[in-house]
């Protein structure tokens, strides 16, 4: 059975080794980089960059694709909040537009690694933000945006959200769940937890440190759904 969010990832995949990857060669080679890159569909929600070694793997999970297509879902996921605050595509948060700047976004994570301005604990970072600025700043992101839709029309796949009927705007039941990983800002810091509970106006929130658990209890409409990354 055809799925057009399955068929969507594929077309992430690839456009990310058709752009993002031919365009960083030049870079790999002045610095001698020799990886290998593999681009995947997954199942679930996860969309992440791994690394072993000198291989490095980008997973696009289509159930992420499933939920940014819903404009309320798609707003509490951190690609989404980065294009508004940071002005990317011109503040302009489209369902294209978001897709390309996930591919983006995940491809940022890939050159952070190789930075090494990756630390446990701290993953969106200064040094992360430097990297995807400069990929928007220098036409990369447009370019995969430009190349996304192309494919996109070629293979009739939509590049519009979804808005189904008698769903409540504000609702937070379709938007998050238990056993998600969330972020959110509190007393001027960033923090980063799993729900363990979902209540009417609030979700409890863990937290694990190496001083221990924290509990929070924050309206979902200031949670952020962030990536397998954090």
């Amino acid at each position: 059975m055809y799925c057009p969010d399955q068929a969507l990832a594929c077309l992430l995949v690839e456009v990310t080794e058709q752009v993002l990857w031919q365009e960083i060669q030049p870079w790999l080679r002045e610095r001698d980089h020799c990886i290998q890159l593999r681009c995947r569909v997954g199942s679930g929600r996860a969309t992440y960059h791994s690394q072993q070694g000198a291989r490095h793997t980008i997973t696009y999970g289509r159930k992420m694709i499933t939920s940014k297509r819903c404009p309320q879902q798609a707003q509490l996921w951190t690609t989404a909040r980065e294009i508004q605050s940071r002005g990317y595509f011109g503040g302009q948060a489209g369902f294209a537009e978001l897709m390309a700047h996930t591919c983006c976004h995940e491809f940022a994570h890939l050159v952070q690694s190789l930075n090494g301005w990756y630390r446990r604990g701290s993953i969106h970072n200064r040094g992360f933000y430097q990297i995807l600025d400069r990929i928007h700043r220098s036409g990369t992101a447009g370019r995969v945006l430009e190349a996304l839709r192309i494919e996109a029309a070629r293979h009739s796949v939509s590049l519009t959200f979804d808005t189904p009927s008698g769903a409540p705007s504000d609702s937070p039941r379709i938007a998050i769940q238990r056993g998600q990983r969330v972020g959110f800002r509190y007393r001027g810091r960033q923090v980063s937890g799993i729900i363990t509970r979902i209540n009417q106006k609030t979700v409890r929130i863990e937290q694990h440190g190496i001083d221990g658990v924290e509990y929070f209890r924050v309206p979902p409409s200031q949670l952020d759904v962030e990536d397998q990354h954090g």
